[in-house]
Protein backbone atom coordinates (compact mmCIF):
# COMPACT_ATOMS: atom_id res chain seq x y z
CA UNK A 1 0.00 0.00 0.00
CA UNK A 2 2.79 2.32 0.93
CA UNK A 3 4.40 1.76 -2.78
CA UNK A 4 1.06 3.30 -4.35
CA UNK A 5 1.18 6.08 -1.85
CA UNK A 6 4.78 7.12 -2.87
CA UNK A 7 4.08 6.40 -6.74
CA UNK A 8 1.31 8.96 -6.31
CA UNK A 9 3.40 11.07 -4.91
CA UNK A 10 5.66 10.90 -7.82
CA UNK A 11 3.41 11.71 -10.24
CA UNK A 12 2.19 14.63 -8.43
CA UNK A 13 5.62 15.63 -9.71
CA UNK A 14 4.67 16.06 -13.23
CA UNK A 15 1.60 17.30 -13.52
CA UNK A 16 1.35 16.12 -17.32
CA UNK A 17 1.51 12.15 -16.24
CA UNK A 18 -0.74 13.45 -13.46
CA UNK A 19 -3.65 14.54 -15.40
CA UNK A 20 -2.94 11.55 -18.00
CA UNK A 21 -3.53 9.15 -14.75
CA UNK A 22 -6.89 11.05 -13.48
CA UNK A 23 -8.44 11.42 -16.92
CA UNK A 24 -7.76 7.26 -17.52
CA UNK A 25 -9.44 6.57 -14.07
CA UNK A 26 -12.12 8.43 -15.01
CA UNK A 27 -13.04 7.09 -18.38
CA UNK A 28 -11.95 3.66 -16.57
CA UNK A 29 -14.62 4.10 -14.19
CA UNK A 30 -17.08 6.36 -16.64
CA UNK A 31 -17.42 2.43 -18.96
CA UNK A 32 -17.58 0.30 -15.72
CA UNK A 33 -20.07 2.32 -14.77
CA UNK A 34 -22.15 1.96 -18.35
CA UNK A 35 -22.02 -1.92 -17.62
CA UNK A 36 -23.42 -1.80 -14.44
CA UNK A 37 -25.98 0.41 -15.84
CA UNK A 38 -26.64 -2.09 -19.07
CA UNK A 39 -26.57 -4.81 -16.85
CA UNK A 40 -29.25 -3.29 -14.08
CA UNK A 41 -31.47 -2.46 -17.26
CA UNK A 42 -31.32 -5.84 -19.34
CA UNK A 43 -31.61 -8.34 -15.94
CA UNK A 44 -33.91 -6.31 -13.93
CA UNK A 45 -37.63 -6.48 -14.74
CA UNK A 46 -38.77 -3.73 -12.35
CA UNK A 47 -37.06 -1.02 -14.62
CA UNK A 48 -39.35 0.22 -17.14
CA UNK A 49 -37.53 0.92 -20.51
CA UNK A 50 -38.52 4.61 -22.05
CA UNK A 51 -37.12 5.37 -25.47
CA UNK A 52 -36.53 8.86 -24.08
CA UNK A 53 -35.00 8.79 -21.13
CA UNK A 54 -32.78 6.34 -22.05
CA UNK A 55 -31.78 7.94 -25.51
CA UNK A 56 -31.07 11.12 -23.61
CA UNK A 57 -28.79 9.22 -21.08
CA UNK A 58 -27.03 7.61 -23.16
CA UNK A 59 -26.08 10.79 -25.00
CA UNK A 60 -25.60 12.52 -22.11
CA UNK A 61 -23.09 9.46 -20.78
CA UNK A 62 -21.11 9.65 -24.73
CA UNK A 63 -20.58 13.19 -24.54
CA UNK A 64 -18.82 13.03 -20.87
CA UNK A 65 -16.98 10.32 -22.07
CA UNK A 66 -15.92 12.15 -25.80
CA UNK A 67 -15.09 15.11 -23.32
CA UNK A 68 -12.60 12.90 -21.34
CA UNK A 69 -10.97 11.00 -24.54
CA UNK A 70 -10.67 14.70 -26.01
CA UNK A 71 -8.66 15.86 -22.71
CA UNK A 72 -6.78 12.90 -22.56
CA UNK A 73 -5.48 13.00 -26.15
CA UNK A 74 -4.52 16.58 -25.30
CA UNK A 75 -2.85 15.44 -22.41
CA UNK A 76 -0.92 13.14 -23.94
CA UNK A 77 -0.25 15.20 -27.03
CA UNK A 78 1.05 18.00 -24.64
CA UNK A 79 3.38 15.60 -23.07
CA UNK A 80 5.02 13.91 -26.66
CA UNK A 81 6.35 17.33 -27.58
Amino acid sequence: MMEYVEMFKLLKDDINIYLMVLLSIVLVSNVIDWCFGWLNARFNSKVVFKSGKALYGIIKKNDVFYCFNFLQYCSFSNYST
